[in-house]
């Protein structure tokens, strides 16, 4: 999460970018169905970009393809015990979370928010 980007009042979701002979940083909503970013880098809709750890550099792009598209999909852990997946496509909206534990995420979702 990055305090210093935000955007729909909340922190974005940083991530290190490469297209071509292009590198920036990405900046996403972290508001889940949330499309907003802000790209240090011009990528034309439909090519596919490298995503890494902002901190470590590894790698985020991972073998599983996107099943909208077959691009491959882009993979980072949540703090609370899960991860987000989204497609490496610019313009491809395909993305999910899995959690490790749905039980704890749900009641969390519940103190946070409120019943159904």
């Amino acid at each position: 999460m990055d305090e210093s980007l935000i955007l729909n009042e909340k922190p974005s979701i940083k991530l290190h970018v490469k297209f071509k002979d292009q590198e920036g940083d990405l900046h996403l909503c972290s508001r889940y169905g949330c499309y907003d970013h802000h790209s240090g880098i011009n990528v034309p809709h439909d090519e596919i970009i490298d995503a890494y750890c902002p901190h470590c550099g590894a790698s985020l792009n991972t073998a599983v393809p996107c099943e909208a598209c077959g691009a491959p999909m882009i993979t980072f852990g949540i703090k609370s015990g899960g991860r987000v997946s989204l497609c490496s496509r610019h313009g491809c909206n395909k993305h999910y979370v899995s959690f490790q534990d749905l039980d704890t995420a749900i009641r969390k979702f519940h103190e946070e928010f409120g019943g159904y």
